[in-house]
C-alpha cells in the first residue's frame, strides 16, 4: 500500500522573477509542490481570493539549516529581496544562518543601533 501525504508550509518570494526561500524540511522527499501565492487585497477566507496556484520545482536543498530554495514560472511578484551588503540599517529585519555540523542554527531579530 502507498499512502499518500501532504504537508503544509510557508516561504518568501525573494525574487519577483519567482525564487522562493522556505523550510528544507517542508519540501525534502517532495513528489510535487505546489506554491500558492496570495492575492493582494481581498478578503483571504474568501476561495475565490486567495490567489494564484503554481506548480515549483526544487533549485537548490541544504538540510543542514533546513532552508531550500524553489522556482516557479511566474514574473512581477511582489518580493522581499536578500540584500548583498554586510551593513543593514537601523529597524531592518536580520537573519542569520550559521551551520555547525548538526547543530545548525538559525536566528531572527531587528537590528538597532543607538
Amino acid at each position: 500500500m502507498i499512502g499518500r501525504q501532504r504537508a503544509i508550509g510557508s516561504g518568501v518570494i525573494v525574487d519577483p522573477q519567482g525564487y522562493i526561500v522556505t523550510n528544507a524540511h517542508v519540501v525534502k522527499g517532495a513528489q510535487q509542490i505546489d506554491v500558492v501565492v496570495p492575492a493582494t487585497g481581498g478578503d483571504p477566507s474568501d476561495a475565490d481570493e486567495r490567489g494564484q496556484t503554481f506548480k515549483a520545482r526544487l533549485v537548490g536543498i541544504s538540510t543542514e539549516i533546513d532552508l531550500a530554495v524553489l522556482k516557479i514560472d511566474a514574473s512581477h511578484l511582489p518580493a522581499l529581496p536578500i540584500r548583498a551588503s554586510n551593513v543593514p540599517k537601523q529597524g531592518e529585519m536580520v537573519f542569520a544562518f550559521e551551520a555547525l555540523g548538526a547543530s545548525a542554527t538559525r536566528s531572527q531579530w531587528a537590528w538597532s543601533v543607538p
